[in-house]
């Protein structure tokens, strides 16, 4: 039953940081300016890098015979870790 519950409560946590990644690039792109030709190329390029990621770690789970549950959280991982540090790092001030 607490699986249930921290499983909620990670993707509630998800969303958030996936809606404030979105609004904070959106503002960004708003504001033109130079800097937003390198945000829309990191943003491709860390989508990439972490799809990829993704899929590394879940077949490599799979391979050394985890379960597919075991292979989701892993492929799930670096798609979070990407998605906190974009939060962290467009809601800084400059």
């Amino acid at each position: 039953m607490f699986e249930l519950w921290r499983n909620w409560i990670e993707a509630g946590r998800f969303a958030y940081d996936v809606n404030q990644v979105v609004a904070g690039r959106m503002m960004r792109f708003a504001m033109g300016g130079p800097q937003v030709a390198a945000e829309a190329q990191r943003m491709v390029l860390e989508k990439v890098t972490a799809v990829t990621a993704a899929q590394v770690a879940a077949g490599t789970a799979l391979a050394t015979g985890k379960s597919l549950a075991n292979a989701a959280k892993r492929a799930a991982t670096p798609i979070k870790r990407r998605v906190r540090a974009n939060r962290k790092r467009l809601s800084r001030r400059k």
